[in-house]
């Protein structure tokens, strides 16, 4: 059952030094999907206060104004935020090729098999019990601490059989509900993957001589967060299963192309190819995904202006803060990046390594052999 959904509705509450937007849906019960919702909250208070003493005369004036700052004109804002996606993105797919999670139903299966052949074996049992008089044995097969009145060697097994039905219908229904859990669908699996990367950026600039100069110190901090929810239901097992053994890789052709892994060090074209068969024989149930972002700028400059006798003193404050929270309907795929260069890790120069034996005819020897 789908709820119906209305919207959207939009509201921009009024707080001084604040600009605040929130847009979101309704739905009647049961409020049993997720639903879009954005919200953006900026604020920014700005403290200006200048001295100018002339002559012995000194004046002060000072301002408090609004001042707010949206941190997607960040310079890197772009690039990380594609990075927490993509992380995101492969934590999820991760999740999704992981047998152990399919691996449980199938054991979960077997089980209830076992228990198949146990209650039916019970059940013959006791059939046969009844037919050769033995009324106690077919009792303690039941779990019953005694064994009816009314049964007899002389009745047939049907009559005495009807005497143990307190006895055998739990049995019955036990049975029932193994082969309902056998015969039904073993489920929705529901996943869930989160990234996080973080912006950070000092900076002092002083400029001018001992008698006029001014500085400025900024501090800014982005936190980016994105939360990947979907179920997952296998609906075409062969497919699915061909996918995660690799036979279903629209990738393969680049991974087969010379030094093709070493432009994957600095842009993810594998994983962007590859995730276009990522879902391959699953059913996606109500996949979204939550971006949280949230940041913090704050300046403080100082100024100090000489001309003559003429002292010019100023002094700004700026406070910003942003929070950007956006839930969307759906999962997109990786972004195609350019990842920055952070030095060489163990493992790309040992493919460095190897890779460079390989151009030599292997007569390249490595420096930790003995």
């Amino acid at each position: 059952m789908v709820a119906p959904v209305t919207g959207p509705f939009t509201t921009y509450p009024t707080a001084s030094f604040t600009d605040i937007v929130k847009q979101g849906y309704r739905q009647a019960k049961p409020y049993n999907q997720p639903l879009a919702y954005i919200l953006y909250k900026y604020f920014g208070i700005s403290y200006l206060s200048s001295q100018v003493s002339w002559n012995g005369t000194v004046t002060q004036t000072s301002s408090l104004n609004k001042q707010t700052w949206g941190f997607t004109s960040d310079p890197d804002y772009t690039r990380v935020s594609s990075a927490v996606h993509n992380k995101a993105y492969e934590k999820l797919r991760a999740k999704l090729s992981d047998s152990s999670g399919w691996a449980e139903n199938i054991a979960q299966a077997g089980k209830t098999r076992q228990l198949v052949v146990q209650y039916a074996s019970t059940l013959k049992d006791v059939v046969l019990d009844l037919k050769r008089g033995r009324f106690d044995r077919a009792a303690a097969a039941l779990n019953l601490t005694r064994e009816p009145k009314n049964v007899s060697r002389r009745r047939g097994v049907a009559a005495n059989f009807l005497e143990f039905e307190y006895g055998v219908k739990p049995l019955i229904s036990d049975l029932q509900d193994s082969m309902t859990i056998l015969t039904g669908d073993p489920g929705v699996r529901w996943l869930r993957a989160s990234a996080h990367e973080r912006i950070l950026r000092r900076s002092f600039i002083r400029t001018g001589n001992p008698n006029s100069w001014d500085t400025t110190f900024e501090v800014i901090s982005i936190d980016l967060q994105e939360t990947i929810r979907v179920g997952v239901q296998v609906v075409n097992p062969n497919i699915f299963l061909a996918n995660q053994l690799g036979l279903i890789d629209l990738a393969l052709p680049w991974k087969l192309m010379p030094f093709s892994f070493i432009v994957d060090w600095f842009v993810n074209v594998e994983q962007v190819i590859s995730s276009f068969t990522d879902w391959f024989g699953v059913l996606m149930i109500h996949p979204h995904t939550t971006k949280f972002h949230s940041g913090a700028r704050n300046r403080v400059y100082n100024a100090v202006l000489t001309e003559g006798t003429k002292i010019t003193t100023t002094h700004n404050t700026v406070n910003q803060h942003s929070v950007e929270m956006v839930r969307s309907l759906g999962i997109s795929g990786p972004t195609l990046i350019v990842r920055p260069f952070k030095g060489f890790s163990m493992e790309r120069g040992a493919q460095a390594l190897a890779l460079v034996s390989t151009v030599l005819g292997g007569k390249t020897h490595s420096p930790f052999a003995r």
